[in-house]
């Protein structure tokens, strides 16, 4: 990254990038191993998870098989509802598009 910074022009201290966006598809989980009668099972359950980037703004989208969850992480100078209010549009727009004009290009949806 730091040779992408001096090609790119953009002052060192600045940062090169300020969001990052990503799609994360969640495979169904498999079907547990049977268990003989006298054994007990044994599970890992996530109790707390968190996070880290150095990104300003960071949005997951999870992909749930039959529904999404959104995450969003900023810095505490971004505006949090402009962000939201930017997501919505996105989001309504790209649904609009989907259902009155499926075969519309992605690059053709407002933004």
């Amino acid at each position: 990254l730091t040779l992408a910074q001096q090609a790119s022009g953009i002052p060192g201290g600045s940062p090169l990038f300020t969001s990052l966006f990503n799609y994360r598809h969640s495979q169904r989980p498999a079907a547990e191993p049977r268990q003989e009668a006298d054994t007990t099972p044994r599970r890992i359950r996530t109790v707390f998870t968190r996070e880290a980037t150095n990104y300003p703004v960071a949005v997951s989208v999870d992909d749930f098989e039959h529904r999404f969850g959104l995450t969003v992480d900023a810095v505490g100078s971004v505006d949090g509802q402009a962000v939201c209010r930017l997501l919505h549009t996105c989001l309504d727009n790209l649904v609009t598009a989907l259902e009155d004009h499926p075969a519309s290009s992605l690059s053709a949806v407002d933004v």
